[in-house]
Formats: C-alpha cells, structure tokens, sequence
C-alpha cells in the first residue's frame, strides 16, 4: 500500500483549491531568436561576480514543450529565446508554494491529488519542495504542464530538490547555500508589463540549524534586492513565533501570511504526537513591488481519497498522515498596483 491507490484519483477530484477566486491569465508567446540578443538582470548579476564566487550561482536549464509549439520538451536556449508577447496590461498573477513530501506512504495517490491541485489552480508560479525525480517525471507528462508551463529543470537524481513552473516565458537560476543538506536557491526571471520579475524558491536546511538557515537567508536576500519586483517562497523551517529566525527575514519584504491575516498566524504543518502545529512555508514578498497581496490561503487540508471520510485532525492522535503531503501548500494573488495600471 505504499503507493496507494492511484487509480481512486480522478480528474474532476474535489480539492480545497479556491475555485472562485482563479485568474486564468492566458500567456502569448512571442519567439526571439538569438541574434536578437536580450541580457536577464540575473545573468549581469551573474557575469559581476568575483571570480572566487563564480562557482556559487549558475543558469539552470529552462525546458519547454507545447507552449513554444514544439513535438517534445526541449531546451528552450537550444532552439529559441522566447519572451511574453505584449498586449494588455496584466493586472493579477498567481503563486502556489508546496512542499509535497518525499515519502513513500501513499505516493503515487498523494502525487495523483497534487498534480490535479496545481492543474486546479492555474497559477502563473508553482514553486515545489521535496520534488523526487519521480513526481518530476510525472509532472512532465501532464498534457496541462505540456501546453502551458516552463519548467527548471534540475537534475533530481538519488534525492529530492526544488522546482518552480512559470508560464512566463523566463531563465532560470540557482544559487548555492551552505549546506549539509544540498539545499539551494531556485531563481526564475521574466518579464511581466515590461518590468522585471524574479520569483524563487528555496528549502531552507532542516531541523536545529537556525545558524545556516541565517546564513541561507543573507545570501538570498541581496540577490533578490536588484529587482523591485521579487517574492521567495518555500519551506523555510522555522515559524514567525521563533522570534530570533523570523527576525533574519528582510525588513524590505512581507510574510504575505500574517500581512493579509493582521499578524494572526496559522499552521501549514499539523499538530502531531511528537509536534506542535506550526507553519514553516511562507511568501514573501518585497515591499517595494509594484505587486501588493490580495489573497492567500491554505490548500491540501483534506483526506486524499483511500482516506475518504475519516478526519484529517487524527494526525494528531495516530500520527497518520491523511492529505496529499504532510504540509499544507499556499496559494495567493497579488493585484497590480492600481498607480501602475494607469502609467
């Protein structure tokens, strides 16, 4: 029964992702070859860097598959540079952040119900923790991720890693942590109204490593600093109410969470026998951005289907794992600024 059963999962499977609130911004593509050459901020950041630290941020591999018309996922630098065609102004996007948990228990049927989540939800940024090669090879066969997303593609061998799908066209980049884990931040930038925008995504280190995740945090926070418009989201390992970390988030971004919920936190993480409920996944965003919060909610607290009808809360009690990762994702929208709209 480590897999489940998939089978149970079905298309039109019901999910807490908040249906009346989706944007549906359809991306048109506009294909610029390579003579017509275009520099990424990320990539001028990348060529300053000192020679001792050339090794410590890289491009990661963009690939695509039917959204730039092509018969199989390719490399997008290998056939074409391609951009978001203008047109109107777009006046929300979307972000979902989830770390869907590498375990073995019920993980194809856990898998199954994620994929039909993110499908779900449509949103411009998807940004995954905990991504197994597996899921990664499964994500790659979804006709929805085929017709409308870009992905990082990171290699995922032996392990797990973090993925992030935009359906903007963009390039991707990571920047190495000090680790003992082989954590790393995920970078994608694109180009949104003719604005720059940089969306990451990291796991930072696990369990008592408050140090490093500090040291993780000071160097995601400068890279990020070169664009008004930036938001990191992940797993950050520690909760607003652990004071001294969440003091080494950025005075220059907001925790969208307790932004929009008026300081009130919540949980993304169960409370169990051995922990209490907390909620080490955030959004955050910079307070600069031209993008303001609008929305945020928690989605993935509900029984995966071979637990239909019992109660997600016995996790407390048995410490069984009932819903389709053992933490909770966030999905959000943010609304351009109304200034911004009228330029």
């Amino acid at each position: 029964m480590i897999n489940g059963k998939p089978e149970l999962v079905k298309p039109d499977i019901q999910t807490d992702i908040p249906t009346d609130k989706l944007i549906h911004n359809i991306v048109q593509i506009d294909k610029v070859y390579r003579e017509e050459k275009k520099m990424y901020l990320l990539d001028l950041y990348l060529q300053q860097l000192p020679e001792n630290k050339a090794g410590s941020f890289k491009v990661v591999e963009t690939v695509a598959f039917k959204v730039i018309d092509q018969a199989q996922w390719v490399r997008v630098s290998d056939i074409e540079k391609v951009y978001h065609k203008q047109g109107e102004t777009v006046k929300y996007i979307s972000f979902v952040t989830y770390n869907i948990w590498f375990e073995s228990f019920y993980k194809r049927e856990r898998y199954q119900v994620l994929l039909r989540m993110i499908e779900q939800s449509d949103s411009d940024f998807i940004c995954l923790q905990e991504v197994i090669y597996e899921f990664q090879m499964m994500l790659f066969k979804e006709k929805f991720v085929q017709d409308k997303y870009f992905l990082s593609n990171s290699e995922i061998h032996g392990g797990y890693g973090v993925l992030i799908m935009s359906k903007w066209p963009c390039k991707f980049y990571e920047a190495k942590f000090p680790t003992n884990m082989g954590r790393s931040l995920l970078l994608c930038e694109t180009i949104i109204n003719d604005k720059p925008v940089i969306v990451s995504t990291a796991h930072f280190e696990s369990l008592g490593n408050g140090p490093i995740r500090k040291q993780q945090l000071e160097i995601s926070f400068p890279i990020l600093s070169i664009v008004d418009d930036a938001f990191l989201m992940g797993d950050f390992n520690f909760n607003s109410t652990w004071k001294l970390e969440q003091a080494n988030i950025s005075k220059d971004f907001d925790d969208v969470f307790l932004t929009l919920n008026n300081g009130v936190e919540s949980f993304t993480m169960q409370k169990t026998p051995r922990f209490s409920a907390w909620r080490p996944d955030k959004i955050l965003a910079k307070k600069s951005s031209k993008w303001k919060a609008e929305f945020i909610q928690r989605i993935g607290l509900f029984c995966i289907p071979s637990f239909a009808g019992e109660n997600v809360n016995d996790i407390e009690t048995d410490q069984k794992v009932r819903t389709p990762s053992d933490h909770m994702g966030l999905f959000s929208i943010f609304k351009l600024n109304e200034s911004e709209e009228k330029q």
